[in-house]
């Protein structure tokens, strides 16, 4: 008899961790709206609002080729302030962005720049230019309790590396954020064989994990550590937060 290989685990991810003790303009009311794909590790969180834009000529801020506020992202297809190509590239609450969930970075928030092909953990990481490399030395750098972000570089793959228990944001309005940034159209690969985030039963609030591509490995029988049975995805379990 023969035995089928456990279900790979390839993950296109949009998803939000939210707080126990109630939610904000955030949340969003359909979980469609973020979306953990299994059926493809191609699709993109973004082009799933490219139906809502128009096929007007009139450029945007969402659609000019410009980041318009500065945050890293150009226009609809990477800006997380952006819906659609006629979009403003600020982030709104869910009525204003037609049920989706946007972000913009805080004028307090600390945005950390992680890059495995062109980044150095000697680097502060809080430009492209001065990124680190590893993910642990991303997550040591984010605040926890606040509204920070971990963005990855595009294209770049990462092997074997998690972020262990990490941290919580500041609230469901502001959570803290792992996007992704650069010009590559490719989303950050995360080529893992335990979970990515563990919490370990530890208190974990209000994470926004917006548009990575998480494999499995050991789950794909054409890898060359392929076992079957090891490997992981996001293991969020334990008490909730005392309201």
């Amino acid at each position: 008899m023969s035995v089928l290989p456990k279900a790979y685990l390839v993950l296109s991810v949009s998803i939000l961790i939210l707080s126990a003790c109630g939610g904000g303009s955030s949340t969003p009311s359909n979980p469609a709206d973020n979306t953990t794909d299994t059926s493809s590790s191609s699709s993109s969180s973004s082009s799933s609002n490219s139906s809502n834009s128009s096929s007007g000529s009139a450029l945007s801020a969402c659609n000019d080729g410009i980041d318009n506020d500065g945050d890293g992202y150009v226009d609809w297809q990477y800006d997380l302030g952006c819906v659609n190509a006629n979009d403003d590239e600020i982030s709104g609450t869910l009525a204003e962005e037609n049920g989706f969930t946007t972000f913009d970075v805080g004028n307090d928030s600390k945005v950390i720049y992680v890059s495995s092909s062109q980044g150095n953990d000697i680097n502060d990481g809080l430009s492209p230019a001065t990124a680190v490399q590893s993910l642990s030395r991303g997550a040591e750098l984010l605040r926890d309790g606040e509204n920070d972000f971990l963005l990855l570089r595009r294209g770049d793959t990462w092997r074997g590396e998690t972020l262990g228990r990490f941290i919580s944001g500041k609230d469901a309005d502001h959570p803290v954020v792992i996007a992704s940034y650069g010009s590559q159209t490719n989303r950050p690969r995360l080529e893992i064989d335990q979970n990515f985030i563990d919490h370990n039963g530890r208190v974990r609030n209000n994470v926004a994990i917006i548009g990575l591509e998480l494999i499995s490995y050991p789950k794909i029988p054409s890898d060359s550590a392929y076992d079957g049975e090891s490997g992981g995805g996001f293991r969020y379990v334990g008490e909730a937060a005392t309201c």
